[in-house]
Order: C-alpha cells, then structure tokens, then sequence
C-alpha cells in the first residue's frame, strides 16, 4: 500500500508541476513576466521565489488528485461515497491553494472558487458516472447472451 502511495505522490506532483511549468514559461515567454498574481507575489521577496512557490502549490495539488485517486478504487464504497469523500479531499486541498495563488482574498473570491470547484466536480462526477453505467449495462448483457447460449 505505502508504495502505491508514494507511487502516486511522485507521479502526482511531477506531471502536476510539469503542466505548470510549462504554462509559467510559456506565458512568461508571451507576456515577459513571472505568471503569479501581484496579491501572491507581494508575500515574497521575489516574482520568481512566488513562482516557485506556486510550482510547489500546483505539485501538492496534483499530488493530492493523485492520492485521492486511491478512494476510487474501494471496492465496497458505492460510487457515490467514493464521489463524495474524493471531493471532500481535493476541495480540502484545491479551495485555500486556488485561492492563495490565483485569486482575490476576499470571502467572494473562496465562495466563487468553491462554487465553481462543486460545479465542475458535479458535472465530472456525473458524466463518469453515466460512462461506468452504460459499461455495467454492456456487460450484463454479454454475461446474459453467454448464459442463453446452448
């Protein structure tokens, strides 16, 4: 388990930061300049000690993504309880770092955040969950044409 774990830490936080550099150079390429906020820049000594910072925030992100996968693969949680406590440990971790990083720090700017986090979230949630429906569906009816079968 523990190295399943680390497994998913490591793979979280490399492509999590990978993704992050990249868009960083990129539009630091575009615009010239660090792509951090001035609010997050402000509690540095530095735009480029707050993008490292932020590179750090974005791994922890991808990081827990990654680790919360691991809910999903209980088997005896239903679907909804595996939806529902994955949110919860993601939203625990995305909510304060979205809001330290790329928005204002206002309680507008957490329920605005949160909102749309809930919202996107559902909308996954849902689509995945009418996937894995039809998949069960599918199968069923395979197993059911194998048994008629003489």
């Amino acid at each position: 388990m523990w190295k399943k774990i680390l497994e998913h830490i490591l793979v979280g936080f490399s492509i999590s930061v990978a993704v992050a550099l990249t868009v960083q150079i990129s539009v630091g390429q575009a615009t010239g300049q660090a792509v951090v906020t001035r609010e997050f820049a402000a509690r540095f000594t530095s735009e480029g000690v707050a993008a490292l910072a932020q590179l750090g925030l974005v791994g922890l992100i991808g990081t827990t993504f990654s680790c919360a996968a691991l809910v999903l693969q209980i088997e005896r949680w239903s679907y909804l309880r595996q939806g529902v406590v994955h949110f919860l440990i993601t939203a625990a971790v995305w909510a304060p770092v979205s809001l330290l990083c790329w928005s204002a720090a206002s309680g507008w700017g957490l329920w605005i955040q949160l909102g749309s986090w809930a919202f996107t979230y559902a909308v996954i949630w849902l689509v995945q969950y009418l996937i894995c429906r039809r998949r069960v569906a599918e199968t069923n009816a395979r197993i059911a044409a194998q048994r008629r079968k003489p």
